[in-house]
């Protein structure tokens, strides 16, 4: 357990290395921590005393004072919302004249809804809620703390009451999330004299956070409770119950995690509509093998063909492009044709025969991705267009992709698919143009 003792004497981390100690002007986060230790007492040494018995402060005392509780107030509720313990220590109750009110040390330092007053007592009385295990070492260490202060709080569960047994001076909150706020009585300094004495105290005050956090205690069976005679049969069903339920539960759990990878795929089609580089280039790969093609994706050394595909005696290589705010220009083009003649010439090479016939190019666009398709303005540039009929490139928005997958994902529609994937083939140039929906 990294714990943390705020608004104490750092030297002390020295002396116990295991634990990290800080002096109230740290500002730092106590995110990294399991549990913090807080000291609610302030330095009054240059406070004026008021008629009234409160504490008065310069301008810069008070502005410097408000600088350290706005960082407790923040860490302490951070930290309880994150499942983390807090023990505040209780020191002497001292009412502060600020220019917004009177406060006080110890709520400003404990900054939760509870009430606090100002109690002076020496004997301590176990209330219902104190760890028996700790009643030893409590015994033994108990008169290295002194009670300061008392409080009271809606929920607050009671460790000590001074001698009456009217107030509660130590005692606890429990939060939903697991989180423990507790708070136990300050720290004699008078009387806890040497490192040895503080390890005490502060190995007291820790077992108090994981005892708190244990469940209640109960006998452990014996196993002969377990014998037939002694079974109970209604607890039986139950577990047998229980036994059917999980099975039924962890199917589901199977059911859950396939159901969420289908969904996770089907919802990656999207990226023909905001994808782009490898994203959207698989999404195209994968659009082209719903159109019935063979697809492959070449990269080696010399050239890297985003999508080569095939359908009977047809090859197609495709460059794929995906522009943020702008059409997909005349250098794409330019590239694929490029890589159409560098993959005509390593076929003519490993060839004996007459030439094979030149594979057909197809630029895949995804221009002004960012913005909604039906806004878009012409998502090839003119010189794109203009210039696909020089190269005899096709180009396809995959956009249109989108649209003719969302459509075959769940309609098992093969006349349909057939159609589209002619309109590829088919295409000489510029922009292909494929058949409307089905809409029965």
């Amino acid at each position: 357990m990294k714990t943390l003792y705020f608004n104490f004497n750092d030297s002390q981390s020295s002396e116990f290395p295991s634990r990290h100690f800080v002096q109230i002007h740290s500002d730092n986060s106590w995110v990294d921590y399991d549990s913090i230790i807080i000291d609610t007492r302030i330095e009054t040494n240059n406070a004026i005393i008021n008629n009234d018995g409160s504490l008065g402060f310069s301008d810069a005392q008070m502005q410097l004072l408000n600088k350290y509780f706005q960082h407790v107030y923040k860490e302490v509720h951070e930290s309880l919302a994150l499942g983390k313990r807090i023990v505040f220590l209780l020191s002497e109750h001292k009412i502060i004249h600020s220019s917004s009110g009177l406060m006080s040390n110890n709520a400003k330092m404990a900054p939760l809804t509870v009430s606090f007053k100002k109690v002076r007592a020496r004997v301590f009385c176990e209330s219902t809620f104190f760890p028996r295990n700790l009643t030893q070492a409590w015994e033994e260490a108990k008169d290295l703390f002194k009670i300061e202060c008392s409080l009271e709080a809606e929920n607050l569960l009671p460790l000590l009451t001074d001698k009456s047994g009217l107030s509660v001076v130590a005692g606890y909150l429990k939060f939903e999330n697991g989180a423990v706020a507790m708070f136990l009585p300050s720290i004699d300094y008078s009387r806890a004299h040497g490192v040895g004495w503080q390890c005490k105290i502060y190995d007291l005050i820790e077992s108090f956070i994981s005892e708190i956090e244990k469940p209640g205690i109960k006998s452990e069976a014996p196993i002969w409770a377990n014998h037939s005679e002694y079974l109970i049969e209604s607890s039986v069903n139950i577990e047998q119950e229980l036994i059917r339920i999980e099975a039924e539960i962890e199917s589901k759990k199977v059911e859950i995690f396939e159901l969420t990878l289908r969904k996770n795929e089907l919802e990656s089609y999207k990226a023909l509509l905001y994808g782009k580089s490898e994203e959207l280039e698989s999404k195209v790969r994968d659009a082209l093998e719903l159109l019935g093609f063979k697809v492959e994706h070449i990269q080696d050394n010399e050239n890297e063909i985003d999508a080569l595909f095939n359908f009977g005696t047809y090859r197609l290589l495709g460059e794929v492009e995906g522009r943020d705010n702008r059409a997909i220009g005349l250098e794409k083009l330019t590239k694929l044709t490029g890589k159409i003649v560098r993959d005509q010439t390593n076929r003519m090479a490993s060839e004996d025969d007459e030439p094979p016939p030149k594979a057909k190019g197809v630029l895949f666009g995804n221009g002004f991705r960012n913005t909604e398709p039906k806004g878009r303005a012409s998502q090839f540039s003119p010189h794109c267009i203009s210039h696909s009929k020089d190269s005899s490139i096709s180009l396809v928005r995959t956009s249109d992709l989108y649209r003719i997958c969302n459509f075959l994902l769940n309609n098992e529609d093969h006349n349909y698919a057939e159609k589209c994937r002619n309109s590829i083939i088919s295409n000489k140039f510029g922009i292909v143009e494929f058949p409307d929906v089905p809409t029965n």
